[in-house]
């Protein structure tokens, strides 16, 4: 089984807004309030329910 590993985007304006990218992302997609408020306040190792990485070429 061939596996290539997720590299990331060569694009400098897309690596720039990753982050705010994937932060309203999973606001969107994760409805409950008590998981909003863990992916505002939580730790950096917190991971919600569905998440997004916009920073990997797809």
């Amino acid at each position: 089984m061939n596996i290539e590993p997720e590299q990331l985007t060569t694009n400098p304006l897309r690596l720039v807004f990753a982050g705010v990218a994937q932060l309203a992302y999973e606001l969107a997609m994760n409805i409950g309030w008590k998981t909003r408020w863990k992916i505002l306040m939580g730790g950096s190792d917190y991971a919600p329910p569905v998440t997004r990485d916009f920073a990997l070429k797809r």
